[in-house]
């Protein structure tokens, strides 16, 4: 349940944000939608990872909540 929640989250952010660029560069309304779509699908894949990173950071700096014994 963890890892959907980074995935969502990293997704979510994201793809605004990449959005917001494209429409800033020039790019057209389909552009952006095919880019956008394609970034989301990679950005799975990449969200897991993420999440996998975040509990390493969070067991590092030992975060409360998060942190567990090894």
């Amino acid at each position: 349940m963890k890892a959907i929640s980074d995935l969502i989250a990293y997704v979510a952010f994201q793809s605004p944000v990449y959005a917001a660029i494209l429409f800033t560069v020039g790019a057209s309304t389909d552009q952006i939608i095919t880019a956008v779509s394609s970034n989301a699908l990679v950005s799975c894949g990449m969200g897991v990872l993420y999440g996998y990173f975040l509990d390493l950071c969070r067991r590092w700096f030992r975060v409360p909540g998060y942190y567990q014994s090894i």
